[in-house]
């Protein structure tokens, strides 16, 4: 099994705790939709796609699991705890995954590629999924559509 696959199952078990049934539908269709739209994206830019897409699953993993602000720097670090308790990532890894996540809603702000994918994945799965964005947004993402 894949480093995805194995992240993948960890995150699943928190998921799966999810009490309310549309919120856990809501986050394993919303993560699994970040994640491969990512991973599309990556192969577009040649950029390697396996850790974004491990981003894009997991970086709203905290909105969904405790409800409340800041969940892009809380999703981090409980990215953090799922990744090291795997033992699959170098330091490095953890570090460019939970950067990513931690900026994932700064949409206004220009980072590194890793950063910008799982920006543009999380909006592009809006997207396909119907919602409605804003002007800026779909700039962002037009390339992808």
């Amino acid at each position: 099994m894949n480093r995805y696959e194995e992240i993948k199952k960890i995150a699943d078990r928190y998921y799966n705790g999810i009490e309310n049934d549309e919120n856990r539908a809501l986050c394993f269709e919303h993560s699994q939709a970040v994640a491969d739209c990512a991973k599309e994206i990556a192969e577009k830019e040649n950029y390697n796609p396996e850790l974004v897409q491990i981003a894009g699953y997991l970086h709203d993993c905290a909105q969904y699991l405790e409800h409340g602000h800041h969940h892009a720097f809380r999703s981090s670090v409980m990215a953090r705890d799922m990744l090291v308790s795997s033992a699959l990532f170098s330091t490095e890894e953890i570090h460019r995954i939970m950067n990513s996540i931690a900026r994932h809603s700064d949409k206004d702000r220009v980072d590194g590629i890793c950063d910008e994918i799982l920006k543009n994945a999380d909006l592009l799965a809006k997207k396909r999924c119907g919602d409605e964005l804003s002007d800026a947004a779909m700039e962002r993402i037009k390339n992808y559509l």
